[in-house]
């Protein structure tokens, strides 16, 4: 999972997204299953990947 948020760190860093530290143990969280995002959480990852929100990145995939 080190190698993965590397990569996460670099991507942001080439985008100039600051990522803090209490996102990163957050997310941490979510991936290994600890806790569950809440609709607000997934609304900005949708943000960061292009989409207006969680219901149409959703969509992109059933399709």
């Amino acid at each position: 999972m080190i190698r993965e948020f590397k990569k996460l760190y670099e991507f942001a860093s080439r985008h100039k997204v600051k990522l803090e530290p209490k996102a990163l143990r957050k997310l941490t969280d979510i991936l290994t299953g600890k806790e569950k995002p809440t609709r607000e959480t997934l609304d900005k990852l949708a943000l960061l990947a292009g989409f207006q929100n969680w219901e149409s990145l959703k969509k992109t995939f059933e399709e």
